[in-house]
Order: structure tokens, then sequence, then C-alpha cells
């Protein structure tokens, strides 16, 4: 593979639930032979302690990097290894270090009750906002042994020209299969359950010849990524949350908006973001071609396809 000059980012708190998103930016960092970079954002108050002047606060960040660099040092010594001290609120310090990198990966949200309603959801914020892909990493996370097999959820025509290109690099990179899931399921319950014992058929062969339209010129160019379709009747989290379980990775993309900024993280995804046992890979927005635009494939409120 192409060496890559930016770096793989990964955030790095000192604490057991981002020692999964470091072992998967080490390995992340070799397979694309790029420089690995840690950063650790320093806040500039503690809500919940006795208060500490700014240079102590310097001084814990500190040494929370020299730590993990003295970690991947001993388990990654042939990596390039940089880090970078940011400041201020944690979600917002590591979106502006990801400016230069070409992908960030951060740990599972990990914080619960009052102090994630007082703090926010950092991990969320930073898939949301970061101008490159962001991966979600389980704390238990370990790269052994591969299942290779790479799932990808495909909701519409919406951005899937940028979602079908990174789930097929992958898949390559991975020598994986992979399998594209769409989740259908009607929004008023009564009607759900007639449209799935009248016409679950008709959805499944639709879905199957959309994704066999949308996945065509990356078959083409990609001959060799064995793909696997599966339109699923369910609620989609739960399905990609299923069919994702036996896989090393899943891929999803940031809900569309119409209005700039114009993609951040649906329910859904907030929904893998802290519960999927395998890393959650998201896309950012980048536009489609108009024409694609006006057409869906299955949406998550029930749409039928017609």
């Amino acid at each position: 593979m192409t060496r890559h000059s930016s770096p793989v980012l990964v955030g790095v708190d000192g604490l057991p639930g981002s020692a999964g998103a470091v072992r998967y930016a080490i390995a992340e960092a070799r397979r694309r032979r790029a420089p690995l970079e840690l950063v650790h954002v320093v806040p500039n108050f503690l809500s919940v302690a006795p208060p500490s002047t700014l240079a102590r606060l310097d001084e814990i960040g500190a040494e929370v990097l020299e730590r993990a660099r003295a970690s991947v040092r001993e388990s990654a010594p042939d990596l390039q290894v940089t880090t970078l001290a940011a400041h201020g609120e944690r979600s917002t310090g590591i979106v502006r270090a990801a400016r230069t990198a070409q992908l960030v990966v951060v740990g599972r949200e990990t914080r619960h009750g009052v102090e994630r309603f007082f703090t926010g959801t950092a991990t969320a914020s930073v898939a949301a906002h970061a101008p490159c892909d962001v991966v979600v990493v389980p704390a238990e996370w370990t790269d052994a042994p591969p299942h290779h097999q790479v799932v990808v959820g495909l909701k519409s025509h919406r951005h899937s020209a940028e979602l079908l290109s990174q789930a097929f690099a992958e898949a390559v990179a991975r020598d994986a299969r992979l399998v594209v899931v769409m989740a259908w399921e009607l929004s008023d319950p009564y009607a759900d359950r007639v449209e799935l014992r009248t016409h679950a058929p008709e959805w499944e062969t639709e879905g199957r010849q959309m994704v066999a339209e949308l996945t065509a010129d990356w078959r083409t160019a990609y001959p060799d990524v064995p793909v696997d379709t599966r339109v699923v009747h369910g609620r989609p989290a739960q399905v990609l949350l299923h069919e994702s379980a036996e896989s090393d990775l899943l891929i999803v993309s940031r809900r569309r908006l119409s209005l700039p900024p114009y993609g951040h993280l649906g329910a859904i995804v907030h929904s893998l973001l802290q519960l999927s046992v395998v890393p959650v890979q998201v896309v950012p927005y980048a536009p489609d071609p108009p024409a694609a635009d006006e057409e869906l494939v299955l949406e998550a409120a029930g749409m039928p396809l017609k």
C-alpha cells in the first residue's frame, strides 16, 4: 500500500476505555503505512473535582501522552509516533486536530448518567463533525482472529457513492467479503405487519435489484471482492448490530440534512456507536450526483419502494 504522510489520529485519555482505540489505530497506521498521532485534550477546568491550576492540568495531560507514547513504542516500535496536546472541550479539540488526519480513531463512549448529561457525548460529536472518517472502537477490541468480513449499512442513493467507495476499499485492504445490508420497516406497526405478511418478497426483490444497480461500478472496479446482499425486515439499528456481529468493521454514513453542515448523526448511528461489539466507521457526507439525490432506496421510516 502507498505510504501516506497524513497521520492516523487517535484520541487518548489515559483510561482503559481508549485501549481498544489505540490498538486499532496502530493496526490502521501499519496497514496504511502512515504515521500515528496521539491526541489528548486537556480541559480548561474540571467539572467534578477540586479546582486545579491550568499548569497542573497541562502536567497531567503531558503525563497521559507520554504514557501512551511509551506504550505504543513498546508494542509498535516500527511506527512513527507523534503527540499533540489540545485544549478545551474534548470533542472540539479532537475535531480541530483532525484537520490534517486521514482517519480519526476514538474509544466508545463510556460515561453515563449525570456526567454524560453535563459533558455531552464526545465520541458522537467527533463522529458527527470530523472532516475525515471516524472509527469508534470498543475498549476490548483486538485484531485477532479476523473474520474477513466488512458490513456496510445502505439506506438510500444519497451519499451512496462515497459510502460504497469506502466499503469496497476497506474490503480490499482486509481481504474480506463485503456484506451490503438494507433494513426496512414501516413506521406504522399495524401497516408494517400487513406489509411483512403480504409484500415481503417484493421488498427483498426490489432491494436486491437496487443494491445491484448501486454497486455495479464498484463490482467492476473491485472484481475480487465477494459481495453479499441482505435485505432484512426490522429496525435498522438492530438489524445492523445483528448482521455485523461477526465482522471486522461496520461502515455507516452521517445522516444527510438539506442545509449546511449537511451531515450529522441520526438515531440509528447513535445507537450503533453505543452498542456495536465491532468497530464502527462513520463516513462524512459528500454530495452525490443530483440525479441520484432524488431516488430513495429504502427509508428507515418505511416508505414503500414504488
